[in-house]
């Protein structure tokens, strides 16, 4: 990933875009939920995630982890250190990847929910409460590892490593949270 230690712009773009689509992309599967799946599909994620933080504070963080991305890559540009540069990738990696799959979710979320929008052979409610749906999502979640792992075995790169690194994180807190 040579292009990406020359010039920061195109990953800290990427990682920025997918950042800020989460929220939009939140509101829109949550939104097609309430709307088509919750009649029939009841699930609780975080029992404890009473209060929903603030857009500002989504803005603020991610901004910040944009500015460090970049500081992370100036010190290496300035350096030349090898290990900065692969500490580099592997946090931009890490950010792509947990974006990147936070992002494909919730556009499962909005794909499915619009399954059920016209839905005629489906009668009943299934529920779930907060530890179970943090296992199915964990389950969910390993998939990408799997796909990561794989990527990797193909070509061992930092920045593929950071992603792999980003999808066991997923599974190992929702497995915790469970």
């Amino acid at each position: 990933m040579e292009i990406l230690l020359n010039n920061p712009w195109p990953g800290i773009a990427l990682a920025m875009a997918l950042a800020f689509a989460d929220y939009p992309l939140t509101a829109l599967g949550r939104k097609q939920y309430y709307l088509y799946m919750f009649r029939y599909i009841d699930y609780e994620s975080i029992a404890s995630q009473k209060k929903k933080p603030s857009p500002l504070w989504g803005i603020i963080s991610k901004t910040v982890l944009g500015i460090a991305l970049y500081g992370i890559w100036y010190l290496f540009s300035e350096s030349q250190d090898p290990t900065i540069g692969k500490m580099y990738l592997w946090l931009l990696g890490f950010v792509i990847g947990t974006y990147l799959i936070g992002d494909i979710r919730h556009l499962e979320s909005v794909l499915l929910a619009n399954l059920y929008k016209s839905v005629k052979n489906v009668s009943g409610k299934l529920a779930y409460k907060p530890p179970f749906s943090m296992k199915i999502s964990a389950i969910q979640l390993f998939s990408y590892t799997v796909i990561f792992g794989l990527v990797y075995i193909y070509n061992p790169d930092y920045l593929i490593l950071g992603a792999l690194s980003a999808s066991m994180f997923l599974v190992l807190r929702n497995l915790l949270l469970a």
